[in-house]
Parts: structure tokens; C-alpha cells; sequence
């Protein structure tokens, strides 16, 4: 089954899947190269042009000129990103308590960070700052030292008997913080505070401004909420590079909102534009901006990939059978 995407450019992209990865050229309508090898996560050194991938046992650094393996590592993580402006690569532990930082030029092994039921972990993209999502939030931490900048406490209903963040994202300059997660509600008591008739699970996403900008005093530090939304079941957010827009995917739709302004009050999100698992013909897996951030390439469960524009308007479509 198809895992996730990560996109070169508008027609070149990877795709990872349960048992492989490939890289698919859409103008040639060619797989480039493919590895079978058991997939857990990637993420994308561009500037080095070399793919981090972990499996059930270690982390492989791939060559994206011809996918052959440059350097290895035996640790088992999952959740990986990668920070091309500091040659940072970070995973969580299969364990969910320690997030690890490797040198991406060596693999060697930086330190590890003592973080409780950690999710997932993201980069700024001109820093060392690594966002991580939790059960209860998100913290910011300096990954070479670990020092916390910032926690943000994601609220959940009094009745909320569990929660997690599913997916966070750093804009590219850290003025931005988005985060997808989800809870489970005892009594019926639905977000916005009502009571319903049943009892069941709630979804959320959630994008603050950070004041001031990455890299300033951590005591001066302050997360504002800026808006909020309450899509299904997410399992991806991304801010577009140029932090103008939130992209949003995972279960039965893909999303893009319009960032709001310094200004924003925490008021409801509402997308410019979004695509039904029923306009794509099959539920979405995996979704993400170009690095121009001019076009999104989808990954949807059956093993299907394409681009669309930025008014969810479809560009190419392919089934790529080697990673389903």
C-alpha cells in the first residue's frame, strides 16, 4: 500500500510504499528507479540529492540518482524529517519516547531527546527547530541541544479521554505552527462545547503564529492561535514555502486553506479548495506542495499518484503498481 509522496518538481516524485520505493517521471511516464525494501517513512535531502528511508531496522540513505543505498544506519524509527539547511536528519523512536538527531552526512547519531508519546517531528526550514507532535501538544526544541523554545497545549473537551497530534508543520521562516490531531470524546461533548447524543471521536487542525520569528530569546516566546478548522481524520499538513497557504490531507479528503494574517482570532478555516475521496476515486494517503509550492501531488490508496494545481484542479494521473 502506498504510504506517502514526496514531490521533486510537477511530474518527478517519490513514492513510498509498504514494501518499496520508486521514483516516477510523469512526462516520461517512467519509473527512473525502484528498490524493494520494507518502508516505514522518508524524507527528502534536496540538496544533497539523497532520500532518507527507514525501515523495521534501519535507516538507508538513497541516492535520488539511480536509488542505490550510500550509507546505513541500525536504528528503528519512524516519523523522519530532514533539515537540508543544517544537515539534520530527525525520527522517533519505535518506542514513541526519544527523538533522535543524525548528522545526514555521516549518520552519526547527534543525541536524542527524552520525549513522551511523541508522533511525528518536523523542521523549519531555516533552522535547527524541530517541531514535535504529542498526545497532549506540540513542543519546539533546538535539536542539536535539545533546549525547549516552545510548547503549545492543543485543547480537547473535558471529556476527551484520549488524544494525539497526528501531523505538524513549521512554515519555512517559523512564524507558523499548524498541527492535525484527534480525540476521543466519553460523553458526547462535541468541540465547540454541545452536547450530543453519542459518544465518539473528534478531529482537529490548528494553525498558530509564533512570536517572535525562530532564533530569539526562548523566554520571549508565544504561540497565537490563528485559526482553526474540524476536517476528518488528517494524517498530513504541510505550509506551503512561501507560508501563504496550509495544506492539509488523510482519510477521506485533501484541503488547501489561505494562512491567515497576523490578525487571525482563532476564528473557523475554511478551504479555498478541497477534493472528496469520490473526486479522487479512492481515499487519499499522502499529500504534498511542490517545492515551487506551485501544485500538490497526491498519493491515493490504491496505489494511484498525480498533480493537480492549487485550485485542486487535476494536471496528470498515474497507478504506480510497484509500491501499492
Amino acid at each position: 500500500m502506498l504510504r506517502s509522496v514526496i514531490p521533486l518538481d510537477a511530474s518527478s516524485v517519490i513514492a513510498l510504499g509498504d514494501d518499496g520505493i520508486a521514483l516516477f517521471d510523469a512526462d516520461a511516464n517512467a519509473t527512473r528507479w525502484s528498490r524493494a525494501m520494507p518502508c516505514v517513512s522518508a524524507a527528502l535531502l534536496a540538496e544533497s540529492r539523497q532520500i532518507a528511508v527507514s525501515t523495521p531496522e534501519e535507516i538507508q540513505l538513497l541516492s535520488l540518482d539511480d536509488g542505490r543505498a550510500l550509507r546505513t544506519a541500525r536504528e528503528q524509527v519512524f516519523g523522519l524529517a530532514a533539515s537540508g539547511a543544517v544537515d539534520l536528519l530527525a525520527g522517533v523512536s519505535s518506542s514513541g519516547d526519544r527523538v533522535s538527531v543524525w548528522d545526514t552526512g555521516t549518520l552519526e547519531r547527534l543525541g536524542s531527546l527524552d520525549i513522551e508519546a511523541a508522533r511525528c517531528v518536523t523542521f523549519s526550514g531555516q533552522t535547527d527547530h524541530l517541531a514535535c507532535g504529542l498526545a497532549a501538544g506540540v513542543e519546539v526544541r533546538r535539536a542539536r541541544e535539545g533546549d525547549l523554545v516552545l510548547r503549545v497545549v492543543v485543547p480537547t473537551p473535558s471529556s476527551c479521554s484520549a488524544a494525539a497530534v497526528n501531523a505538524v508543520a513549521l512554515g519555512p521562516d517559523g512564524r507558523l505552527l499548524a498541527a492535525a490531531g484527534w480525540g476521543e470524546v466519553l460523553m458526547g461533548l462535541s468541540p465547540e462545547g454541545e452536547v450530543g447524543a453519542d459518544a465518539g471521536e473528534f478531529f482537529a487542525l490548528r494553525l498558530w503564529r509564533i512570536a517572535p520569528a525562530l532564533g530569539a530569546e526562548l523566554q520571549s516566546w508565544e504561540a497565537t492561535l490563528l485559526a482553526q478548522a474540524w476536517p476528518h481524520s488528517l494524517t498530513h499538513v504541510q505550509l506551503s514555502p512561501d507560508g501563504a497557504a496550509l495544506l492539509a490531507a488523510g482519510g477521506d479528503a485533501v484541503l488547501i486553506f489561505a494562512c491567515p494574517g497576523s490578525s487571525g482570532d482563532g476564528s473557523p478555516l475554511e478551504p479555498r479548495a478541497k477534493l472528496e475521496w469520490y473526486d479522487l476515486d479512492a481515499a487519499p494517503r499522502s499529500a504534498a506542495f511542490t517545492p515551487d509550492g506551485e501544485h500538490v501531488l497526491i498519493g491515493l490508496e490504491d496505489g494511484t499518484v498525480g498533480a493537480w494545481n492549487l485550485a485542486l484542479e487535476p494536471i496528470w494521473k498515474r497507478a504506480l503498481p510497484r509500491v501499492r
